[in-house]
């Protein structure tokens, strides 16, 4: 299996804008899980940074699969594909109004 961030469009930002000027109100979530899903084209397990791989993205060379060729699981950053939830993180997302 490949890793592969991809990005969202439109931001909640502006679905929640367009859903006040239409007069309702919107639902977001906010994650729990320790990390989130970083910069829109960002791979858990870089081929430039790891080395060769099993299997590699076809869209994408330089994602691997994070199994190496000896079989080895790669000991990867997960800071290269993730942002680390923390109360910071989650507050961006929250307001009080």
């Amino acid at each position: 299996m490949c890793f592969l961030n991809y990005s969202v469009s439109p931001g909640f930002d502006q679905v929640h804008t367009g859903n006040l000027a239409g007069g309702t109100v919107t639902l977001g979530t906010i994650s729990l899980m320790d990390w989130a899903a970083g910069t829109a084209g960002a791979c858990s397990f870089s081929v430039a940074k790891y080395g060769p791989q099993k299997s590699v993205n076809p869209g994408d060379s330089d994602c691997g699969n994070g199994i190496l060729l000896s079989g080895a699981a790669v000991q990867h950053d997960p800071n290269d594909a993730y942002n680390p939830v923390t109360p910071a993180f989650s507050q961006q997302w929250c307001s009080i109004s």
